[in-house]
């Protein structure tokens, strides 16, 4: 006959499960018995806070409550109301603290990183109030409570635990497209530094009653960019376009045909004047766009590159220096685009499969 030893534990002695006595009483077993030194989970206190941060129904009655408090608050904005609404989200970050303990228990609150992040923003909230109310608004702080949708909704949370997941991947997507801005600024800058600042000004013996240069009446947005004597760009300042009287193109050459006899149907074409290409003080787009150095080469490069008016950049350098510099604008939009093709490109196996 086969015997079996049967192990019966001494009363007292460790229990199996690795489970003391104590906590298989206790209500709330994964969680501290006591928090904040005092406080047990049969006291009354706690109780009632664990009772309302814990409720066993499928859809709490608190997250119900503190979803419905959130969407009050993003659609209607008053002081009261504001008020109101940070007051219910800080009483409710106090009672999940007091019931599951503030940090350092099992199961504590500051333990889970969406409570971490209501915390951030009930400080970034309640430090927005308090600016206020020494008069400086604050107003990136009341950015901060709509932020409160991504700890509550379940899908909001799992997209961003997703970004989160490739936000390494997107920095180096970045750190590739910054690669390709500044390659790309540093040899505009090398070649049409100054160039964009082109106009056709006045002969020195013109007088200076006229304008100091050309200027179209859309000369804002479409300014008339001309190539200097050692440059092969499009434009010269002898190809100006004639000027205009009374719906009228002029075609009297000055100063000799301003000074003969009237001729019908005629008048003089004061543009001829403006026959010196040379630089003058303004870039086109009120000064935004230019190569003159690399902080405005990125900001026009960039531009090119979200394909945002980057065709106005190409033919202004066109117009300034070379019929040819369309290769260089054809060769960004290619590499952008194959940048942001590879990292669109399918997802690693961690992510997809999630």
């Amino acid at each position: 006959m086969t015997e079996v030893a049967v192990a019966i534990p001494r009363p007292g002695g460790p229990n199996p499960s690795g489970v003391s006595a104590e906590q298989e009483h206790l209500p709330y077993p994964n969680l501290a018995s006591v928090v904040l030194g005092w406080f047990k989970q049969t006291s009354r206190p706690r109780n009632w806070c664990l009772k309302i941060a814990l409720s066993p129904y499928p859809f709490s009655p608190i997250q119900n409550i503190t979803t419905l408090v959130l969407l009050f608050s993003t659609f209607i904005y008053c002081q009261v109301v504001d008020s109101l609404v940070v007051a219910f989200f800080v009483l409710e970050m106090l009672v999940k603290m007091l019931a599951k303990g503030c940090f350092g228990y099992q199961g504590s609150y500051l333990g889970n990183r969406w409570h971490r992040l209501d915390l951030f923003i009930n400080c970034g909230v309640l430090f927005g109030h308090f600016m206020e109310n020494v008069n400086f608004h604050f107003q990136i702080c009341r950015v901060l409570g709509p932020m409160r949708l991504v700890s509550r909704v379940t899908s909001i949370r799992d997209v961003f635990a997703v970004l989160m997941d490739i936000f390494p991947m997107l920095l180096n997507v970045l750190f590739l497209y910054l690669f390709v801005v500044h390659i790309f600024g540093v040899m505009g800058v090398q070649l049409w530094a100054g160039l964009l600042r082109n106009r056709c000004f006045l002969a020195e013996d013109v007088p200076a009653s006229m304008a100091p240069y050309y200027t179209s009446m859309y000369d804002d947005y479409y300014p008339y960019i001309c190539s200097t004597d050692g440059m092969s760009g499009m434009r010269r300042c002898h190809n100006l376009p004639p000027s205009v009287e009374n719906g009228q193109a002029c075609t009297l050459t000055p100063p000799g045909d301003a000074l003969g006899p009237p001729v019908a149907n005629a008048c003089v074409n004061w543009n001829t004047l403006y026959n010196i290409c040379r630089a003058g003080d303004l870039n086109p787009s009120h000064g935004a766009i230019n190569f003159d150095n690399i902080g405005y080469a990125w900001i026009a490069i960039f531009q090119v590159i979200t394909m945002e008016g980057w065709s106005n950049i190409m033919f202004y350098v066109m117009d300034a220096y070379s019929f040819w510099c369309f290769v260089f604008f054809v060769l960004v939009t290619i590499v952008s685009t194959a940048t942001r093709l590879r990292s669109s490109s399918p997802w690693p196996q961690s992510i997809t499969t999630r």
